[in-house]
């Protein structure tokens, strides 16, 4: 028992899951890498990058995400979002 972080198998840095999505729609990724807003401390956590980890609860449940990271689960989303059939893993 207990929280868990739930991740897929390679969490991506925020540039990388950028890199993915562009991939994924078929579109060249953004030229600004960065932007840094000033926001109030509170959203600090939003806009940093935190690593996480899924071991623990897959340790505990035997739960394996349905794509190991963002490259292949945009891919999907991208997929099925032009009526494509995706391939289960």
């Amino acid at each position: 028992s207990g929280i868990y972080n739930v991740v897929d198998d390679r969490p991506l840095p925020r540039s990388e899951l950028v890199d993915a999505m562009a991939r994924a729609l078929g579109v060249p990724p953004p030229d600004v890498r960065s932007v840094t807003p000033e926001l109030p401390p509170a959203f600090a956590a939003m806009v940093c990058s935190q690593r996480a980890s899924n071991r623990r609860f897959r340790d505990a449940t035997g739960w394996r995400p349905s794509a190991p990271s963002a490259w292949e689960g945009w891919r999907r989303v991208a997929a099925e979002w032009r009526g494509e059939q995706v391939a289960s893993p």
